[in-house]
Formats: C-alpha cells, sequence, structure tokens
C-alpha cells in the first residue's frame, strides 16, 4: 500500500512540474507540447479511443463514423 501511495505521489509531482513549465512556456510552445502529448496518447491508447468512438457514434450517429 506505501509503495503504490508513492508511485501516486511521485506522479502527481511529476504532472504537477509539466503543468508549471508550461504555465511559464510561451503559448505557442505549449501548443505545441500540448499537441504531441495528445498525439502520443491517441496513438497508444487504442482501447479508450475505441470506447471514446463508439460514445461520440452512439451520441451523434447523423456523424460520420471517422469525424
Amino acid at each position: 500500500m506505501a509503495m503504490k501511495r508513492a508511485k501516486s505521489w511521485i506522479l502527481y509531482l511529476g504532472v504537477r512540474l509539466c503543468f508549471t513549465l508550461l504555465r511559464w512556456a510561451p503559448r505557442r510552445l505549449g501548443y505545441a507540447v500540448c499537441r504531441c502529448i495528445g498525439t502520443l496518447i491517441w496513438r497508444v491508447d487504442s482501447k479508450h479511443r475505441a470506447i471514446g468512438m463508439t460514445n461520440l457514434s452512439i451520441a451523434f450517429p447523423e456523424r460520420p463514423v471517422g469525424w
């Protein structure tokens, strides 16, 4: 239990540090970094991408599947 809590705390601090650095970065650089992170997650997390696309197709049946 203590190891899991330590890992969660380290992850929290890492994310917090990234957000702090992005806040100080120029807006253009922040957009580029966030776009890269989003693209990486899109490519790596296919399970949740499929769930999200299914949810979108249920919520908006008139829209094409790959929108």
